[in-house]
């Protein structure tokens, strides 16, 4: 509040002490299929869950987003509590928290509950002190035990732990056991989600009462190549609708010609990391020799038009 664009910058909010929310209030552009949004950053690190970039803040930032993103930004290193995507309404039960660790940093979260409906809370409510340290190539995750409590209080609990933009950790391990990887979740297990660049760790439920330790072994190469991530999830997830654009696009002049390889392996990378993980180094190694000759290879099309390769680049080009 000491800082005057909090005053001045108006289509943008403060949900908490951590996330900085925003809308789209510009119409999208006919030609790139982009809208235009200016938005003041305070000072630090801050995640854009809409397209997945890192940006540093103590600055104003013009960002375009397409109609289906929802820009939403949150402090390198705050720990948000969820429900699980099942969840319907806030009066529904639920008993798995979900935890999303921002990247760009190490922090802490006090995680409050009461039971939502009586003024108890005004006697105290639970509360739970989450950590993510990061000492070497080693993140270890501390659920700690519950303080406090309310009528009605679980006494155990399921966790979903998703942490995005990072590579996929040689091992995890609960409570000091190895935890299986999975390509595809059930039961206890971690798997990985290509499209948020996620590691997603599935835990049974344990007691609130008890300490919980999950440690994430990352490769040398995940660390050092760190900051090849951001951004990479916002073309991922554009790609989805921009194929089906450009298969109707050059389906109007060839409809069995197959769309340019630069394309294919930049729009099917997140695939080829959903099928095995572990080879993601190579993967994005692929990608982003494709992303350098898509450009030249667009321009040099001759059944698209003009138009389409314009918001072909717009959309595939993310400013870091």
């Amino acid at each position: 509040p000491e800082q005057e664009e909090a005053y001045t910058y108006k289509e943008q909010f403060m949900f908490g002490d951590d996330i900085l929310a925003t809308a789209i209030v510009q119409p999208c552009d006919s030609l790139t299929g982009l809208a235009d949004r200016r938005i003041w950053l305070p000072e630090g690190q801050w995640y854009d869950f809409a397209t997945g970039m890192m940006y540093s803040g103590g600055r104003t930032l013009d960002l375009q987003y397409t109609l289906a993103e929802n820009p939403w930004y949150a402090k390198a290193g705050s720990i948000i509590p969820m429900n699980p995507s099942d969840i319907e309404n806030l009066q529904e039960p639920c008993n798995t928290l979900v935890l999303t660790f921002v990247p760009g940093a190490d922090g802490t979260l006090s995680h409050y509950e009461d039971d939502g409906v009586s003024q108890d809370y005004k006697n105290g409510g639970a509360w739970t002190r989450i950590s993510k340290v990061s000492e070497g190539n080693i993140v270890r995750i501390v659920i700690g035990k519950r303080m406090g409590g309310y009528e009605g209080a679980p006494a155990d609990r399921a966790y979903e732990l998703r942490l995005p933009a990072m590579f996929p950790p040689q091992s995890v391990k609960v409570d000091g056991k190895i935890l299986e990887y999975a390509r595809f979740a059930e039961g206890e297990c971690w798997t990985y989600d290509a499209y948020t660049l996620s590691p997603i760790i599935y835990i049974g439920e344990r007691s609130c009462s008890s300490e919980l330790v999950v440690e994430l072994e990352i490769p040398q190469e995940g660390l050092d190549r760190q900051d090849e991530l951001y951004g990479l999830a916002g073309i991922f997830n554009r790609c989805m609708e921009l194929t089906v654009e450009f298969k109707y696009e050059q389906g109007k002049r060839d409809a069995y010609l197959m769309l340019p390889v630069e394309y294919l392996k930049v729009s099917q990378c997140p695939n080829r990391i959903l099928e095995s993980p572990f080879d993601i180094y190579s993967s994005l190694d692929d990608y982003f020799v494709n992303l350098e000759k898509l450009f030249p290879a667009i321009d040099a099309m001759t059944l698209i038009g003009d138009e389409f390769k314009m918001k072909l680049k717009s959309q595939l080009f993310i400013e870091k």
